[in-house]
């Protein structure tokens, strides 16, 4: 005679409902960082009609002022101030 296979039904696991809680945090402490020293104004100023230009340096001033003119070359098509 043949043996018979004896298969149990398996039930599914019950759900079960968890509730969790957020253990309760302490009041934030407020962090106060050091202020940054202020700068020093620029050494060398240039003014004219169309505004102003400003560096540290007669260099750094003739550099800015370069600066903003190819910007205008590139833009606008002249070397303007």
């Amino acid at each position: 005679m043949a043996k018979k296979t004896i298969r149990k039904r398996v039930s599914k696991p019950k759900k079960v409902e968890r509730k969790f809680e957020l253990a309760a945090l302490p009041d934030a402490i407020p962090i106060e960082f050091p202020k940054a020293p202020k700068e020093p104004p620029p050494m060398y100023r240039m003014t004219c009609w169309a505004g102003e230009y400003e560096a540290d340096s007669w260099i750094g001033l003739g550099w800015e002022i370069f600066k903003h003119r190819l910007w205008h070359l590139w833009n606008h098509g002249s070397f303007m101030d």
